[in-house]
């Protein structure tokens, strides 16, 4: 292994290692570049190349964190879609956020931590105040705005993410946690005020391989 200023190489032949079941390992030439995490070969193809029976195959690489987060976005808008326009007021009985402030906090705190991490991903991205109304279509821009920058973000940063610790797939996880935190303080408001979506919805939100 050699490491550069920004770069690591890995060259390798001939190991027992499997980086695929059932798969034997012959050869791996991969250059890491740590500015965007992902795999090139020498001749600048991404791939990872092993046998499987008596075929060369090249797995690509590809970022899942980001696509793990666009996921993540989709089930935000899939619920939001299935919520009426006037059903976005609707509170617990702790009271608290409402159903379309509770959006609008995952919108905010996205914000936050691009202002942190990078900000030049802030550019046309802007702060949801309630006291201006929200609106379900103001919250669907502004959540498909700020998503398509947190997966710049992951895309730029799959390592390290700066402003938090201790990685970027840690990273991911607080944000999913903290949406997946929120999604469910939306169903119980909705819940408490008699207008809880559909069965399909409710299951739906589960569906991560029907939200690509």
């Amino acid at each position: 292994m050699r490491v550069d200023s920004c770069q690591i190489v890995v060259v390798c032949r001939s190991y027992k290692t499997k980086p695929v079941p059932g798969c034997k390992f012959i050869r791996c030439e991969l250059r890491i570049n740590l500015n965007c995490g992902i795999g090139q070969s020498a001749k600048g193809d991404e791939y990872l190349e092993y046998t499987q029976g008596s075929s060369i195959v090249n797995l690509k690489l590809m970022n899942t964190l980001a696509e793990t987060f666009h996921i993540n976005n989709n089930i935000n808008l899939y619920l939001l879609d299935a919520i009426a326009e006037e059903h976005l007021k609707d509170q617990s009985a702790s009271k608290g956020r409402n159903v379309g402030e509770q959006f609008a906090h995952i919108h905010n705190v996205r914000l936050m931590w691009l202002q942190v991490a990078d900000p030049e991903l802030m550019k046309g991205l802007e702060k949801i105040e309630k006291e201006k109304g929200i609106t379900r279509s103001l919250l669907k821009k502004s959540l498909d705005a700020s998503s398509r920058a947190i997966e710049s973000l992951l895309d730029k940063s799959p390592v390290k993410v700066k402003g938090f610790k201790p990685h970027a797939t840690a990273f991911l996880g607080y944000l999913v946690a903290h949406e997946g935190h929120h999604r469910g303080q939306i169903l119980l408001c909705l819940k408490q005020s008699g207008h809880m979506v559909d069965k399909k919805t409710q299951f739906g939100i589960w569906e991560w391989g029907s939200r690509q």
